[in-house]
């Protein structure tokens, strides 16, 4: 019967490829760093083994290889398909720190190197029992000693709920033929559903809460979400007795502020206090407090688990490289309000002095680059806003635990020098530098590119003109000539209020010179702000990726 099923689910992914991008929570660098936050000196991710399981066509471990040269990358999954497409990706972006593999994860050994770091995203609710209990062997199996291990997978309770949708989507569609046909009657039912579903019963709640979602998702996502023949969530405390059985232990989530009880409210914090005596427990509280549905957990072996410390050190703390950027969307005329900020994931900052403000400029003036302890203290004392004999230090340690912890900044254990900083002299003025994509930085066709940080980031039918100039070195004459020739040819077409522009390569007079090149100059802000593009002038070109 499992065999029977994995070869239902190659052949669905080979049928419909799942779509193959970066996950910036997966990176090892990522990694790395909550192993260090958390006590944990695992391996250094610029020269590490790295595997991913399931790596659908290597876009997720891409990125990484390119930025880390040095570092060896193996990357397998079942579908042929989406391997072959990995590998004709592969030649056309030349690494040669990667290797792909189609291969049944049942079917791998020990290898004859451990790896730092596993990667398993999007593969171990959707996968038969013994698959996953594969997975959990490769990984107790093939870790380094002191290695990080990633698996995501769907978790109750939130996810108990997502089963009566996905019930009756599987109802109408499962037994249809073609994937379309199947994602068309699960999508009719789902519509059907949601109008004839009695008020306030909880099938409708239920719907109200998901159809949206599920609507806007993309067909490959649901057809593998909702319609698979496999999807197994569990409860967290369930997913940490299996990974015990491997010999496995809980060291984090990758995104860790869901962590920590001073997040939540004093009537969840107090009494979960109380209650809980160790990390793992706690967890499995707040994922009902928090009606969690799904996880990012990272495991290490149990022998590492004895060096874990969840309170946060300081002399780690003062260690890290830190990146953040905040923005203000409050718009009021009421001077006595608070004002509202918004980090890089969207999370509510109100800063409670004019420390805490200098110590949030400073970040957002250099992001996507870090900074570290010393330059965030020297950014306090420049405020003018501490007295004679005032700590700086201690009050940007104090300022960096709580960000940390709240989820508002992002850490590295060391500047990489692939790392964006922000030139002084491109923002004020992007006609007075060279541009180029930043070093590390890989294109896919389909219109976005992965950041230093490990994300997509989507590129404008501009900047996909430019893409090819972009490759060396290009001065912003040249990029708005290009612009210019793509105007007339009807590549492009600028927005102008809101309106298709009307600007060719003839274009005359002020106004559509003047808007031409906002429009070139805004581009190229945006993406050097992405850490996709760098500015190069004079005083960088020898040194140009050191924040």
């Amino acid at each position: 019967m499992t065999k029977d099923l994995v070869s239902l689910l190659k052949q669905s992914y080979d049928s419909v490829p799942y779509e193959s991008h970066p996950f910036p929570q997966t990176a090892p660098e990522h990694l790395h760093a909550l192993a260090f936050l958390f006590g944990l000196d695992a391996p250094d991710p610029a020269t590490a083994r790295v595997l991913e399981i399931g790596c659908s066509a290597g876009e997720n471990i891409f990125p990484y290889a390119a930025r880390n040269p040095q570092a060896q990358v193996v990357g397998i999954d079942l579908s042929d398909v989406q391997i072959n497409h990995g590998k004709a990706r592969l030649n056309e972006i030349g690494l040669a720190n990667v290797r792909l593999q189609a291969v049944n994860i049942e079917e791998i050994g020990k290898a004859e190197q451990p790896y730092d770091y596993i990667i398993c995203h999007g593969v171990f609710s959707w996968v038969p029992t013994s698959v996953q209990q594969a997975i959990l062997r490769v990984c107790s199996e093939n870790l380094s000693e002191s290695g990080i291990a990633y698996i995501s997978y769907n978790t109750y309770p939130g996810w108990k709920t997502k089963e009566i949708i996905r019930d009756a989507m599987l109802l109408r569609g499962a037994e249809r033929v073609t994937p379309e046909e199947k994602l068309s009657y699960a999508m009719g039912m789902v519509d059907f559903l949601q109008q004839v579903s009695l008020d306030n019963s909880v099938l409708r709640k239920v719907l109200d809460e998901n159809a949206d979602h599920i609507r806007q998702g993309k067909a490959s996502y649901l057809l593998h979400e909702f319609l698979e023949p496999c999807n197994q969530p569990m409860y967290f405390k369930d997913f940490m007795a299996l990974a015990g059985e491997y010999g496995l232990g809980y060291l984090a989530e990758a995104e860790p502020n869901t962590m920590f009880l001073s997040n939540y409210a004093s009537s969840i914090a107090e009494p979960l206090s109380k209650e809980v005596t160790h990390q793992e427990q706690l967890e499995q509280y707040l994922d009902f407090v928090r009606n969690r549905a799904f996880r990012q957990t990272l495991l290490v072996h149990k022998s590492q688990q004895a060096k874990i410390r969840y309170a946060l050190d300081a002399e780690r703390l003062q260690k890290f490289y830190v990146a953040g950027v905040f923005f203000d969307h409050q718009i009021t005329s009421d001077t006595r309000q608070p004002k509202t900020y918004t980090d890089w994931r969207g999370g509510e900052v109100i800063p409670g002095s004019a420390l805490e403000y200098a110590f949030m400029e400073a970040l957002s003036k250099v992001y996507p680059a870090t900074l570290n302890v010393d330059q965030l203290t020297a950014a306090l004392i420049a405020s003018g806003q501490l007295s004679t004999g005032q700590d700086a230090r201690a009050l940007a340690l104090a300022f960096l635990e709580t960000y940390v912890i709240r989820g508002h900044v992002r850490i590295r254990t060391h500047v990489a020098s692939q790392m964006a900083t922000v030139n002084a002299e491109a923002e004020a003025d992007p006609a007075t530098v060279k541009w180029q994509w930043h070093s590390g930085v890989i294109r896919h066709g389909n219109g976005w590119a992965t950041s230093p940080w490990h994300e997509m980031v989507a590129l404008s039918p501009l900047a996909m003109v430019l893409a090819k100039l972009l490759e060396t070195p290009v001065s912003f004459e040249q990029l708005k000539t290009a612009t210019s020739v793509a105007l007339e040819k009807g590549e492009i077409s600028l927005l102008q209020d809101g309106k298709p522009s009307h600007l060719t390569k003839d274009s005359k007079g002020p106004a559509s010179t003047h808007y031409l090149q906002a429009a070139l100059e805004s581009m190229l802000r945006t993406y050097q702000r992405h850490g996709v593009l760098a500015a190069i002038n004079a005083s960088n070109r020898a040194n140009e990726h050191n924040v």
